[in-house]
């Protein structure tokens, strides 16, 4: 019997060798302890708000710059225009009119 229980602890012991080279089988274990640990567990959920306000507000950058990327097209599309109609002859209220830009910037053109 003796034996047998000696064999059963060389099983053990070489389970045991096995468990502690697989990176997987010592992942789950420290995840285990870490999941136990109210001070990781704190830093961890700061990280990811702390990542959460940086994506919503490379988003809302994004968003404005987009915004502010049209209104400028816009306006150098206006002035093309008010330009193109002033070398026509066409008087500066329809300029205005028509392409909603104020009677001061049509004169200054």
């Amino acid at each position: 019997m003796k034996r047998e229980y000696s064999a059963l602890n060389d099983i053990y012991d070489e389970i045991e060798a096995a468990i502690q080279k697989d990176p997987v089988l010592n992942a789950k274990g420290d995840f285990k302890t870490l999941m136990q640990d109210e001070d990781f567990l704190r830093n961890y959920h700061l990280r990811e708000m702390a990542f959460c306000d940086w994506t919503s507000g490379i988003n809302t950058a994004f968003e404005n710059g987009i915004e502010k990327g049209i209104k400028i097209g816009l306006e150098k599309v206006q002035t093309e225009i008010a330009k193109k109609m002033l070398n026509k002859g066409l008087e500066i209220g329809l300029i205005s009119e028509t392409t909603g830009l104020d009677m001061e910037t049509i004169q200054s053109l």
